[in-house]
């Protein structure tokens, strides 16, 4: 629950998660060539080991991955159509020699000032720096790749340190320009805290820390250079903070990574905001981003990097400068269609009362061992877990299990909206900056008496709307109150400030905002009949229904709460 202390309207940004600086123009008498080459990797046949306090190692079968294939397959259909070539590697066909192989025919085969665009999706590791002064913390990131075993020779050398891979980049500074997409993640931990009961079941696309068990005979020689070593020729876009773990989840119904999915939507067409038939970098940043905290809750925080301003030498990148050529024409496809259903598992009780309790809900389909779920019921404890792990209700009876489902349902086609329409939302604690980006501290979970500020930015039309749905499916109309006479309008130009309390009954919380070019008389008048009641349902239809008839902007903040 969030307790609303008041409201402050101040001046703001007009995009909140990143600022690229100014767009400009493009005016290009030629265009430069694009050439691709994916990478995804689910299936890993070795191990790693790890070295124990006694010096001895225990030997760890890779951990098997489900959306990789997915991610690169996915990836390599929206860039087909706008490449000059597109070179694919899956599974067991990538191997440090075909990579470094690839590599190179993909930069024989471009022109100067052709764009090389490289994604990966695979497991992320950590290897131990054998000559511990060579890096700051005496540990290499490292790309998996599938036959990758760090206890034998030969083996252990089926992975590309870090390294190497800027080695490869800075190969052709001079020469090209590069987009590197890394949906992997090398170590580090969740920005909530994942209950034990789900933590399990969930996949996370690293390997951790490992050993080399044996000296490393590496027959394949990759060029290596310093990552300290600035690359004004490079944008680089990844799953989540070094910091942070990247997951796998259900996205349209099949396990993906949010970052490719969101790179693969955004070629599509959803990303060229102006509509001109061209991606810039900004466009393509500020797209990736918010669709990938929609995805995920809020939960990833992914790092797109831009050469520093001072740079000048090379084929510099600049986040204005134009990354894809879509056409003037080329429309924006919807992203695919689920049945509506909720994945529902239900624990804590016998398989004919699991059954009995699931025919009594609409909506559902109770999933069978093995399967992901959308929302898991634990019915000895009366909580209520989302995919991601997060506990979405507390104190959930039986009777109440279909106004948390419907809230699901309706948190799913608000996200729908908020992937082509969104404006941007986040949560700041009072150190924080509201022009700084998401951070891992403003969205973890909050305990009681926290104090945070709901901002939101880029709204572009006058008229707001603010409502909740709680974790149990609860509507609570925010902005505008009657009572209070609250304006209909805030100036798009100013940035929406709610200062908020965490206070009981706790659990997830989904902040809404609604910005229309006209007025919203009817949606406002139907939030107001709602308010208090658990009718998340109806909520998102009158929802749905407003946008499809105006000129609309939503965006969507979770928060997640704990007595302690």
């Amino acid at each position: 629950m969030l307790t609303r202390r008041s409201i402050v309207l101040g001046l703001g940004a007009s995009s909140l998660l990143l600022t690229f600086g100014a767009t400009r123009a493009f005016a290009q008498t030629s265009r430069s060539r694009l050439h691709a080459m994916i990478v995804g990797i689910n299936a890993y046949r070795g191990r790693i080991a790890r070295r124990n306090p006694d010096q001895s190692l225990t030997y760890l079968p890779i951990p098997q991955l489900q959306g990789c294939i997915n991610d690169a397959k996915s990836i390599a259909a929206a860039v087909r159509p706008l490449a000059a070539s597109t070179r694919l590697l899956l599974d067991g066909d990538v191997t440090r020699a075909a990579f470094l192989r690839t590599w190179q025919e993909m930069v024989t085969n471009s022109a100067p000032g052709d764009t090389l665009l490289v994604t990966y999706s695979g497991h992320g590791s950590q290897e131990r720096e054998p000559n511990p002064s060579s890096t700051a913390d005496s540990l290499h990131d490292a790309f998996v790749l599938a036959n990758f075993d760090s206890s034998r020779a030969g083996s252990n050398q089926e992975r590309i340190l870090d390294e190497e891979m800027q080695g490869l980049l800075k190969s052709v500074q001079d020469r090209n320009k590069i987009i590197f997409v890394a949906d992997a993640c090398h170590a580090g931990g969740m920005t909530r805290k994942v209950d034990l009961r789900i933590a399990g079941e969930l996949r996370y696309r690293t390997v951790g820390l490992y050993d080399v068990e044996n000296d490393l005979q590496t027959e394949v020689k990759i060029p290596r250079a310093s990552n300290l070593l600035e690359l004004p020729h490079v944008v680089f876009l990844s799953g989540a903070q070094h910091s942070e773990l990247v997951p796998e989840f259900l996205i349209d119904g099949r396990p993906q990574g949010a970052l490719s999915w969101s790179f693969a939507r955004a070629l599509a067409g959803p990303a060229d905001s102006n509509r001109d038939g061209i991606i810039s970098g900004a466009e393509l940043g500020s797209y990736v981003l918010r669709s990938i905290r929609t995805l995920s809750d809020s939960g990833q925080h992914p790092d797109i990097r831009w050469p520093q301003a001072d740079v000048r030498s090379g084929s510099a990148m600049r986040p204005d400068d134009p990354l894809f050529f879509l056409g003037p024409s080329r429309p924006s496809s919807p992203p695919e269609s689920e049945n509506g259903l909720i994945r529902l598992d239900i624990r804590g009780t016998a398989e004919d009362q699991r059954i009995a309790i699931a025919r009594t809900l609409k909506r559902v389909a109770l999933v069978n061992p093995g399967q992901a779920p959308d929302l898991t019921w634990d019915a000895s404890t009366r909580e209520v877990f989302d995919k991601f792990g997060n506990t979405q209700a507390f104190r959930v009876a039986a009777g109440d299990l279909q106004a948390v489902v419907d809230a699901a349902r309706a948190f799913e086609a608000i996200r729908q909206m908020t992937l082509t329409s969104g404006l941007d939302m986040r949560l700041v604690l009072p150190e924080e900056s509201i022009y700084a980006s998401p951070s891992v501290a403003s969205d973890r979970t909050h305990v009681r008496g926290t104090h945070l500020v709901l901002v939101a930015t880029g709204r572009r039309y006058p008229y707001f709307v603010l409502f909740n749905i709680t974790g149990n499916g609860t509507v609570q109309l925010l902005y505008p109150f009657t009572e209070r006479n609250d304006p209909p309008t805030i100036d798009p130009a100013a940035a929406y400030k709610l200062p908020l309390d965490v206070s009981a009954p706790f659990g997830a919380d989904h902040l809404i905002a609604v910005a229309s070019a006209h007025e919203l008389s009817e949606f406002l008048t139907t939030l107001r009949k709602l308010d208090g009641q658990k009718e998340a349902a109806l909520a998102a239809q009158e929802l749905t229904r407003t946008a499809s008839n105006a000129q609309v902007r939503v965006g969507m903040q979770g928060i997640f709460t704990t007595d302690q």
